[in-house]
């Protein structure tokens, strides 16, 4: 602006520049947040789509009234469910599979459940069960029986390929004030298996 000096335009682009600076550093966290609540509601649903019971259905929309993601529409004394957090189990000779069943199930059987030397099973970039193999030797068989009981569990479509991660438990942590099933992990490795159903794995 010629009509002010060559210091107050400075301060006023310095103003300028710190503004934006400001908005993108405020629109990255949004996203990063955004992105969370997308996955986690993805999860919502799937689990939602894989129930079998209505016991099931009832402990994922009391924790999704907990989030204040839908309003309670019954009684709250008639609805409240036992709080046994219960999960899935697939036990063999020498080996046993936990899996979630909902959010709050995967919080459960990954950092109270499993001990820190049990196998982490999660499909990549999508949606699926947390899967716990307890066993004293991990063998390529019980690698592949878990990633595609993770990828059952998952959004994939039956028939797609997809890729899981697998790791120790205690490379598995849970950032502060995420999202129920929300995790980050470490020194992962990873498995292409397919989509089959439950009775062929």
């Amino acid at each position: 602006d010629p009509l002010i000096s060559p210091n107050e335009n400075l301060d006023r682009v310095y103003r300028r520049y710190n503004k934006v600076k400001r908005g993108l550093t405020n629109a990255i966290r949004r996203e990063k947040e955004i992105k969370e609540e997308i996955t986690y509601v993805e999860s919502s649903l799937l689990f939602i789509e894989n129930s079998t019971d209505v016991t099931s259905l009832r402990e994922i929309e009391e924790e999704l009234i907990k989030l204040n993601y839908i309003k309670s529409l019954h009684n709250k004394k008639k609805t409240k469910l036992k709080k046994e957090v219960k999960y899935g189990v697939i036990e063999g000779e020498d080996y046993l599979i936990l899996y979630g069943r909902n959010n709050l199930e995967n919080d459960n059987l990954t950092f109270k459940v499993s001990a820190k030397d049990d196998y982490w099973f999660h499909v990549k970039d999508i949606p699926s069960s947390h899967i716990i193999l307890k066993t004293s030797k991990l063998t390529d068989e019980l690698i592949v029986k878990s990633a595609q009981l993770s990828a059952y569990f998952s959004k994939a479509n039956l028939g797609e390929k997809v890729t899981v991660d697998y790791t120790l438990r205690k490379n598995v942590s849970k950032p502060n004030g995420a999202k129920p099933g929300f995790v980050i992990y470490v020194n992962q490795k990873s498995v292409v298996v397919e989509k089959v159903e439950l009775e062929k794995i």
